[in-house]
């Protein structure tokens, strides 16, 4: 072979090589392990976290092909997260699965799974916090395998539950929309509100349900504006307390029936701030100017959820974002000033506050999903009220509500019925 042919096939060579070789890297580069997703299930003095493969529910929107990991580590930490130890190292066999047994009731523990592959970068996931205890006692209040039964409320006499019907229809299915019904305990007895109708919430002191309704209106800029009404369950009279081109949600009653709170875009659209009116709608006040509480990404439950104190001098309400700190706040109706209760890395949504003014009650991702926590005001101390089923509670209205000093209500899927119910649970002393 002649020198010049000899390195022209040399060079052909080298080249082939060199994209063979970029190939390589470049398919290796496409392929990637992912991240364990720890979810927690507690019980007495134990947990059982799982960790499900997350390609199975969203390859298709995945950049990468992920594969799985040959082994999996798992940390635990006692009372501190930052000091997490490995505990354990699992070969994949697909389980996804690991129990810790002989733990102490009421202590937190911060667990965190590492899944590792030879040739890749290991992973560790999301911190989770969970707290092992005896069950509490749960009782389902309301449910249905028709139709869901959502965001719950209960009258001051105990007998009479608010609810949601996301699926109600009408005219043989001809006609359908999100409905709000109360059903009598006592008889079983379920009778409709309003169409087009969500977020109710029973008066303390009355026997009247303040709620948001649209009845697809469209305004002259094309929104489609949300107005609070309050129904009397007496003489079955609704009254529209909001109007205008604004959205107003989550509306609560204060304790002496007097004001409901709520979240409102009222003179900056898409920007919502607090505001209270009274129950007949002739008196309103803007609490605060620059909350700037934005529901575009992570809708209702971006917009605070407020709840009332006892003694309705305070405004307890969550800040949930996405690129900022997440924590629960409440707000002096006095002097409008703020203040800070909880800071995390989790969702901490939806905060109420006991009878007594003890303990607030929150919705919380902690443990890995959705689940009810109680935070003492006195001891700054926490409890995880739910957890030990296999559940997860609704976070899309954010609804929970003390009916007494000991119980809460709160809405889940409901396995048996295959259908989103309402349930109370008992708060231990």
């Amino acid at each position: 072979m002649k020198k010049p042919q000899l390195l022209v096939f040399l060079f052909l060579l080298t080249f082939c090589l060199a994209c063979e070789n970029e190939a390589i890297l470049d398919e290796k580069s496409k392929t990637e392990i992912w991240v364990p997703k720890p979810i927690a299930q507690k019980f007495d003095s134990g947990i059982t976290i799982h960790w499900l493969n997350p390609v199975i529910f969203n390859k298709i929107l995945l950049p990468f092909t992920y594969i799985d990991p040959d082994k999996f580590e798992i940390y635990l930490s006692k009372n501190d997260p930052e000091t997490l130890e490995k505990v354990a190292t699992l070969s994949n066999d697909q389980t996804y699965s690991h129990t810790f047994r002989n733990l102490s009731n009421g202590s937190y523990y911060y667990i965190a799974v590492k899944a590792i592959k030879k040739g890749k970068e290991s992973l560790m996931s999301d911190t989770i916090m969970v707290i092992p205890s005896v069950a509490a006692k749960v009782n389902q209040v309301a449910a249905s395998p028709n139709y869901p039964i959502e965001t719950g409320s209960m009258d001051k006499t105990r007998q009479i539950l608010a609810y949601i019907n996301r699926n109600f229809s009408w005219d043989n299915g001809k006609y359908g929309n999100m409905s709000l019904f109360t059903y009598n305990l006592a008889t079983r007895v379920n009778s409709i509100v309003d169409t087009s109708a969500y977020f109710p919430d029973w008066s303390p002191a009355e026997m009247k349900i303040v709620y948001c309704t649209d009845k697809h209106e469209i305004s002259k800029n094309g929104r489609r504006p949300q107005h609070l009404a309050v129904y009397d369950y007496q003489t079955r009279k609704i009254s529209k307390i909001t109007k205008g081109d604004v959205f107003d949600l989550n509306p609560e009653f204060s304790n002496d029936g007097k004001w409901i709170v709520y979240s409102s875009d009222e003179g900056s659209p898409q920007e919502f701030n607090f505001w209270k009116i009274s129950a007949d709608g002739l008196q309103k006040e803007q609490l605060t100017t620059n909350l700037n509480l934005d529901a575009a990404t992570t809708g209702n439950i971006a917009l605070g959820r407020p709840s009332w104190s006892p003694d309705d001098r305070l405004i307890y309400f969550s800040v949930f974002r996405q690129k900022n700190k997440n924590g629960i706040y409440r707000i002096s109706l006095q002097n409008k000033n703020i203040e800070q209760l909880l800071t995390s890395g989790w969702m901490d949504i939806s905060p109420v506050v006991s009878p007594d003014h003890s303990k607030i009650a929150f919705i919380s991702n902690r443990s890995g999903n959705n689940q009810i926590w109680i935070y003492n005001l006195t001891t700054k101390k926490y409890s995880q009220i739910t957890g030990a089923e296999n559940d997860n509670i609704s976070t899309d209205w954010g609804k929970i509500e003390w009916i007494d000093a000991n119980t809460l209500l709160y809405g889940k899927y409901s396995q048996e019925n295959k259908n989103d119910a309402i349930y109370s649970i008992e708060i231990k002393p």
